[in-house]
């Protein structure tokens, strides 16, 4: 199955939402406006989704370190669509 940059894109945005979606919902709160899904709205995710994500594999890799792998893979993933996409 061949995924483009703007497919990929577009499932990290849904993810984000429901996972706001879901935190709102579990908090008793209603839930947040989601996010339009497109390239911009990736893009604004990335910036202050990938610190955080490096930080969880620099944790990771000390207690399971085929995971932190995992992560850091899915981050290069990542930055090769924020080329793409983001200016």
């Amino acid at each position: 199955m061949a995924i483009d940059a703007r497919a990929a894109a577009a499932i990290i945005v849904e993810s984000a939402n429901e996972a706001t979606a879901e935190k709102a919902a579990m908090e008793g709160l209603a839930a947040p406006q989601a996010l339009a899904v497109s390239p911009g709205a990736f893009c604004d995710i990335w910036k202050t989704a990938k610190p955080a994500l490096n930080a969880a594999a620099t944790i990771l890799a000390f207690i399971a370190p085929r995971i932190a792998g995992v992560l850091r893979g899915l981050i290069k993933i990542g930055d090769q669509l924020a080329a793409e996409l983001c200016n």
